[in-house]
């Protein structure tokens, strides 16, 4: 039976300074049966509701200090004000929260007399106050640098595969692990450096990871053979797993009206660090080589490592870990940079405990389970479908042969022919490229309208639709405009599917939940080069149809989710959510 306070008549008194008061006696469903309680408020409706009882389970009283005043049952009922706790119980309460009376607003009552009390707000409230300012701004364009980088560093992978085909004579194989083995990389690092960034923090995951991207890429360039250049890209690839962890601190400094607006924003500059390593190949991979290539790839980072010192630290995660002074310090700063106050009162910060998640928590209650499996699948299919979209556009365009739908032999002799890009096949690629703006662009336009799963869905089908489309034999204008739409459509359903899932876990396992989420879907890019760049050449109608089946597979398990985030608040703690009695998987 869910509890409940049951009211009695009111009482006019008079307080110990002097001042009237109404009070009522109330019966606990909580309590044992002898027990009554008093709640007291002012009259001016200036005070909170403050609460006395006695109970005993043989009927003995027992004592309880409540809002400074003890009862004691040895002293004839009277009221001992020699302490200093308070307790407040409103009307449907279980007599353990700490809310005003419905209707009763400003201080409470006090061993010194009426005054106010202390006001509580969350992180998500200061921040949604604070609003979008140049704080923001200045943390969007910092943020941007890393996606330019992220994006680049994989989009190297579709030009550099058929440059060192002809420089090193490599097999189907022997190319498709090199994109492979960046994939697996990110596989081991987004989890492990999500966990970190939950435990230490994201700044401190993100400076790490920035410096260490930067260094073992540029390592890369003096690869004297294959194995240095599996290894130093797979320890590449663990780096870039940890650069997701910048999405998940963005979108804690976001206001919740236009987190989803923002977060796909910045999915312009993955546009941009796609359309950048393209034009270096175009300009610079027939002068200087692919060592070059991947040098220049890596430059973008240097811009950030000199910015970080500007990014503080989650406020959402000092009050998840009980960090009252550093989360206010983030954000006076915040509020000192967008010059607009804060809320009136003491910052709501959780326990210690709730520091940090466990896998365990992916799988907390049955509706987070649900979520869980079916993100799983999801970040597998999308993330299998966009880069094989991507590895697809360069094998095509080097083939020199547009019918995707015939049937080709593999390539004889040892290793596979040599088909370098060209230059009509680098702007191909730039074309396609490009497609993601509109992508990202209809994403911002429709995510905050319709939500985040019907535009996943929506995104999902047309995307299958023109990847179909390419078994037509046709011109290469024609096959750019198929990979054009497919590209940015499943650009724009990956790009929401990254905005949906820091925002349906809480913050205490936010940083973990979207590693581990995105790990999986690497998983899906680790197989792909095996479809794009092996099948591909021997059976290009299977390749096709692997890749536009799981597009329309995938809307099932996007319409099966439980939980539609648009609109929704961030929570600090699947803890707090219960003890506050908050519905965390409400739509």
């Amino acid at each position: 039976m869910e509890p409940f306070v049951e009211y009695g008549q009111l009482q006019d008194n008079t307080d110990f300074t002097g001042a009237n008061y109404h009070s009522m006696n109330v019966r606990n469903s909580n309590k044992p049966d002898n027990k009554q309680e008093t709640h007291s408020y002012h009259g001016d409706g200036g005070t909170r509701a403050s609460h006395q009882s006695s109970e005993s389970a043989n009927g003995t009283p027992a004592n309880e200090t409540i809002n400074g005043v003890q009862n004691d049952p040895q002293n004839n009922g009277q009221l001992d004000f020699s302490t200093n706790n308070s307790r407040q119980l409103d009307k449907g309460d279980s007599g353990d929260g700490d809310k005003p009376m419905n209707g009763l607003e400003g201080g409470q009552a006090t061993a010194e007399g009426p005054g106010p009390g202390p006001v509580e707000f969350t992180v998500e409230e200061a921040i949604d106050q604070l609003g979008f300012g140049r704080f923001q701004i200045q943390f969007t364009l910092i943020d941007s640098v890393l996606h330019m980088t992220e994006s680049g560093e994989l989009m190297l992978l579709s030009i550099l595969g058929p440059e060192l085909v002809c420089t090193w004579q490599l097999e189907h194989w022997q190319k498709a692990i090199i994109s492979t083995v960046v994939f697996f990389g990110y596989l081991l690092g987004a989890p492990l450096l999500g966990k970190f960034a939950d435990k230490f923090g994201r700044r401190k995951i993100l400076n790490i990871v920035g410096v260490c991207l930067f260094y073992y890429g540029v390592l890369t360039t003096f690869s004297p053979t294959l194995i240095w250049i599996i290894i130093l890209r797979g320890i590449v690839g663990a780096c870039i797993g940890g650069v997701g962890q910048v999405n998940v601190l963005y979108s804690e400094f976001l206001p919740s009206k236009v987190r989803g607006f923002w977060l796909t924003v910045v999915s312009f500059f993955w546009v941009i660090g796609a359309v950048y390593v393209t034009a270096v190949g175009l300009f610079v991979m027939p002068t200087l080589g692919w060592r070059y290539v991947v040098f220049i790839t890596g430059l973008p980072l240097l811009i950030y490592i000199a910015c970080t010192y500007i990014l503080p630290e989650s406020a959402h995660y000092y009050a998840a870990c009980g960090k009252r002074e550093e989360a206010m310090a983030t954000l006076k700063k915040v509020s000192e940079v967008n010059k607009k106050p804060l809320p009136e009162g003491t910052l709501k910060v959780g326990v210690q405990e709730d520091q940090r998640g466990t896998f365990g928590d992916l799988f907390l209650d049955k509706t987070t389970s649900i979520t869980t499996v079916l993100l799983v699948f999801i970040w597998f299919s999308m993330q299998f479908v966009y880069y094989g979209v991507i590895l697809l556009s360069s094998e095509l365009f080097a083939k020199g042969n547009v019918c995707a739908g015939a049937e080709q032999n593999a390539a004889s002799g040892c290793f596979e022919s040599c088909q370098s890009l060209t230059s009509p096949d680098y702007v191909s690629l730039i074309w396609t490229t490009l497609a993601e703006f509109p992508g990202a662009l209809i994403t911002l336009i429709i995510i905050d309208i319709i939500g985040r799963k019907k535009t996943m869905v929506v995104q999902s089908i047309i995307t299958g639709i023109f990847i179909f489309m390419l078994f037509m034999c046709t011109s290469r204008f024609w096959l750019t405009v198929y990979l054009f739409v497919a590209r940015g459509m499943i650009g724009g359903a990956l790009q929401t599917v990254h905005v949906y899932t820091p925002e349906v876990y809480p913050t205490h396992m936010r940083g973990l939940a979207y590693g581990t989420l995105k790990s999986m879907g690497k998983t899906g890019s680790m197989v792909t080069p095996f479809f794009a760049q092996m099948l591909l050449h021997t059976s290009p109608k299977l390749t096709l149809s692997v890749y536009g089946g799981l597009c329309f597979v995938s809307c099932i398990f996007i319409i099966l989710l439980p939980i539609e985030t648009k609109g929704r608040k961030l929570l600090s703690s699947y803890k707090t959510a219960v003890y506050q009695k908050i519905d965390m998987h409400k739509e």
